[in-house]
């Protein structure tokens, strides 16, 4: 009985040696970009091919299923593994692509946008004249958070500060500039930089820390580099921050006090001032009202010690 060759479809083969390239030049392309050899724009760039690459695998998989379907044969496990790879090589492109659209941040943010902490060492913004990073960044443009404010504590501001160093370290980033406690009535705070968790994009933060009424006022800025977003937003950095914060406090004091600060500055309920009642005015905003009255240094003395003048007063 003469046995006729089995069909092998070509087309199929191909599609996993393409997905087989793909692959490796996204993983690579991040992998060298968190290891500091690559440039985000080279990355961008790797990242570009391994997506051109991958849609071509899987363009190349759906044809040879066609053909197997048509004509039978074998190549089926080619075709499969060409759309895995396929697949898996637009996962970076995937990230960059739907970021903005995933986490309500945009790409400077600050808990007092009117005077945001400045930067203490330069950082270079990355050129973006892709017309496609440019729609990104106009996407990503969210307006600003209502939970993100400032925050005061009752304590030193130098405390506060080795609280805030301890937290960012705690977190991997690195303190690339530093305005140490000196004074009492001089502001501190560091500037660190931050990697995103799955593509390694750096990122830049600024702690602020400033003497107050109630003891420290903390503020912070979390500022991207570029129009490229990973998971993970400036809003949410902030908000993770402040519970690290509080971490390093509860573990070294034992409790905290922290009070958020509204836009306008009035002090979010509930927590007012030693020596301070809350009364009510017409509105619903409470306005402190010291519970003593002032007292200044020798007034009673200098009252006792001139009956005269007193009587003069009176008459």
């Amino acid at each position: 009985m003469k046995r006729y060759p089995v069909f092998t479809s070509n087309i199929a083969r191909r599609s996993r040696r393409v997905g087989a390239i793909a692959l490796p030049v996204a993983v690579l392309g991040v992998l060298a970009h968190r290891a500091g050899v690559l440039e985000p724009a080279q990355m961008f760039f790797s990242i570009l091919l391994a997506t051109i690459l991958g849609i071509a695998a899987l363009f190349l998989a759906v044809a040879g299923f066609l053909q197997l379907w048509n004509r039978g044969g074998t190549g089926a496990g080619h075709a499969v593994l060409g759309s895995i790879y396929g697949i898996a090589a637009l996962l970076p492109a995937a990230a960059l692509a739907m970021g903005p659209f995933l986490q309500d941040s945009a790409l400077d943010v600050s808990t007092d946008p009117d005077d945001p902490p400045a930067f203490l060492q330069g950082v270079e913004q990355l050129v973006t004249p892709n017309q496609l990073l440019r729609v990104l960044k106009v996407l990503s443009e969210v307006p600003h958070s209502a939970d993100i404010v400032s925050r005061r504590y009752r304590m030193q501001p130098a405390e506060l500060h080795f609280a805030a160093l301890k937290a960012a370290r705690r977190n991997g980033w690195r303190i690339v500039a530093e305005t140490p406690p000196d004074l009492l009535d001089d502001p501190t705070g560091f500037q660190a930089e931050v990697k995103t968790p799955v593509l390694g994009l750096s990122e830049d933060v600024v702690v602020r820390i400033r003497p107050d009424r109630l003891g420290a006022l903390f503020d912070m800025r979390s500022a991207s580099r570029s129009a490229l977003q990973d998971i993970g937003g400036n809003s949410d950095r902030i908000r993770n921050f402040y519970g690290a914060v509080d971490d390093v406090l509860l573990e070294t004091y034992g409790e905290i006090e922290s009070i958020e600060v509204l836009d306008d500055g009035v002090v979010r309920e509930g927590n007012p001032p030693e020596g301070v009642s809350d009364v009510r005015a017409d509105g619903d905003e409470k306005i402190p009202v010291p519970e003593f009255k002032p007292y200044v240094e020798g007034a009673e003395d200098s009252s006792a010690a001139d009956p005269d003048s007193a009587e003069d007063l009176e008459g």
